[in-house]
């Protein structure tokens, strides 16, 4: 059988590490998967260390590591030998003389979530924590802005689709603090329910950048909380769990959009911002800032939810009615009508399978 699919019609450009986090990663891997399920082909360009070069090259892509500075020429040296016309920056900040150069070498430019210098010259600006409402001043960019367009693993569109029960008394619980935990967070709070919590079965999901995870074994072991490192099955730990105990980045997205009301422990000053605008929405409680550890706080907070099954269940109703974990579907509809309108025929090169 015979598929015609783009070779390379995109660079998609994300970094990522223990200091600042996985998320841009974990958001590249999903957005990648659906792109692939439709014929087009990533190619991968980061500054990431070793350890994460080797998870892009698992979802089977191709990834080159590139420091920063050579974006630029990567880019042209890709464009004369791939034909590759399009730029993803999977950046939080980019600067102005680089993404400028680009979009004058006539690449078509995708941003996410990007603050920095360079935003106003992308083509696309998606950026989920912003308010639909918010207007760009650049005339004929198109703005993705709102919860619609947060990209999560595509298992969360069937799993936000599921009925959620929540039950009249909480039992399970699980935590995960992100892929690299940066502020070491998940063995500060093993301990404090360790130490205040007997009667639940608490699953501690640990990533693969995390530090500390050894410590935090012998911390679940201690305790006899399950430990579970580096899952593929986030999905199912969400939404079996009466309560989870998260950061403020995508997965608090997931928790939402599966139903599970959240105590959201943030790592970075927007990841509070997002965990407070989410209590304020009703979806969930964000009891201390990004540079506190305030176990009253926590517990306090921890307790009204676990002790109010109706407030509990309205988080569960109310979240999953604003996120319906649907955007990675939306964007990669995008960018194939992109490919589609930037790209000819000539692009297409045949596969054999």
């Amino acid at each position: 059988m015979n598929n015609r699919i783009f070779e390379k019609p995109i660079l998609y450009c994300v970094h990522g590490s223990h200091d600042i986090g996985l998320g841009h990663i974990m958001r590249a891997r999903s957005l990648c998967t659906v792109l692939r399920r439709n014929t087009i082909q990533p190619l991968v360009l980061t500054s990431s260390p070793d350890y994460v070069v080797s998870e892009i090259a698992s979802w089977g892509v191709q990834v080159e590591n590139v420091p920063d500075g050579d974006i630029y020429q990567k880019a042209l040296s890709y464009r004369d030998r791939y034909n590759a016309r399009i730029v993803v920056q999977d950046v939080r900040d980019t600067d102005e003389a680089t993404v400028r150069a680009l979009a004058d070498e006539d690449f078509y430019l995708i941003h996410f979530d990007d603050l920095g210098s360079g935003r106003d010259y992308a083509d696309v600006l998606i950026d989920a924590n912003l308010s639909e409402k918010q207007i760009s001043s650049i005339s004929g960019q198109i703005r993705m802005f709102g919860k619609q367009y947060m990209v999560m693993d595509p298992v969360f569109s069937e799993i936000h689709d599921r009925d959620k029960s929540v039950a009249p008394v909480v039992r399970n619980l699980v935590i995960s603090l992100g892929g690299s935990d940066p502020r070491n967070l998940t063995p500060w709070i093993v301990e404090l329910l360790g130490s205040h919590l007997q009667k639940f079965q608490i699953k501690v999901v640990v990533g693969s950048g995390v530090k500390d995870a050894e410590r935090v074994k012998q911390l679940c072991s201690k305790f006899h909380y399950e430990y579970i490192y580096d899952t593929d099955s986030m999905g199912e730990l969400l939404y079996e769990a009466d309560i989870a105990i998260i950061s403020g980045g995508v997965t608090l997205y997931e928790a939402v959009a599966s139903g599970t009301p959240s105590l959201v422990l943030p790592q970075v000053e927007h990841q509070y911002d997002i965990g407070r605008e989410f209590e304020r929405l009703g979806f969930c409680f964000c009891p201390f800032s990004y540079n506190e550890k305030d176990a009253w706080k926590f517990l306090q907070a921890f307790s009204r939810v676990i002790k109010n099954k109706e407030l509990r269940e309205a988080m569960s109703l109310r979240g999953k009615e604003i996120i319906d974990a649907k955007g990675v579907f939306r964007i990669a509809n995008l960018i194939g009508d992109i490919v589609r309108n930037q790209c000819g025929e000539t692009d297409y090169v045949t596969l054999r399978q």
